[in-house]
């Protein structure tokens, strides 16, 4: 919570700050010195800040967020942000590993792991695993009115009625548009290119997650 957090502290907040400020390539306001009521009030305007900046700068009435790590922040946002809306999208976490396999980033930290070295399959279900049911137990906290989940697998070349359903969701008009850059292609390819052990060793660390997701 925003309450809680002291001034000066590399809280969440902070973090939040400083993700949106790089990627959006705009200044971040400076609070130090501020006392912490004042500390609070600051922190909501110059993360609000940044958004309206940027939604300005392109002329656009809204603006949106796809980053992964705002599972873990979700309630923290809706204090910033309580006329947001979340979609919590899932996709199947043997594609998820398949796709960090192929990775050649640090895959948000875990290529420093010795787990990663030795058993990266296990890595990429684990962190699934974990950031999954995290960005779940935060929805579920927030509420189907502001949080809504849907699979990744939903959304494809005959999704017209699950996006119209999620239109609806964020109080958006449907538009023919939202069929384009379809992620179907994205999917069930762990079948074709995980060998039997990796699926395997994914299904025994995950396999419970997937299986109350739906999944096969």
């Amino acid at each position: 919570s925003l309450a809680n957090e002291e001034p000066g502290a590399h809280s969440p907040m902070d973090r939040l700050v400083e993700w949106a400020q790089v990627r959006l390539g705009l200044p971040a306001a400076q609070t130090d010195g501020d006392s912490a009521p004042a500390a609070v009030e600051s922190a909501r305007a110059r993360y609000r800040a940044l958004y309206s900046n940027y939604a300005s700068r392109h002329q656009k009435p809204l603006v949106g967020e796809k980053v992964l790590e705002y599972v873990k922040h979700l309630d923290l946002l809706h204090e910033i942000f309580p006329e947001a809306k979340v979609l919590h999208v899932i996709r199947d976490g043997r594609d998820v590993a398949l796709s960090m396999l192929k990775k050649d980033d640090n895959c948000w930290g875990m290529r420093r792991l010795r787990l990663w070295k030795k058993e990266p399959v296990a890595a990429c279900a684990l962190w699934w695993r974990q950031e999954v049911s995290t960005g779940r137990r935060q929805a579920a906290k927030l509420g189907a009115g502001i949080c809504c989940e849907v699979r990744s697998e939903e959304l494809n070349a005959d999704s017209e009625e699950k996006l119209r359903e999620l239109a609806c969701f964020l109080e958006l008009p449907y538009s023919p548009e939202m069929l384009s850059g379809s992620p179907a292609a994205r999917t069930s390819k762990w079948k074709k290119h995980l060998c039997s052990r990796d699926i395997e060793l994914f299904e025994a660390l995950a396999g419970d997650l997937l299986t109350e997701l739906g999944y096969e």
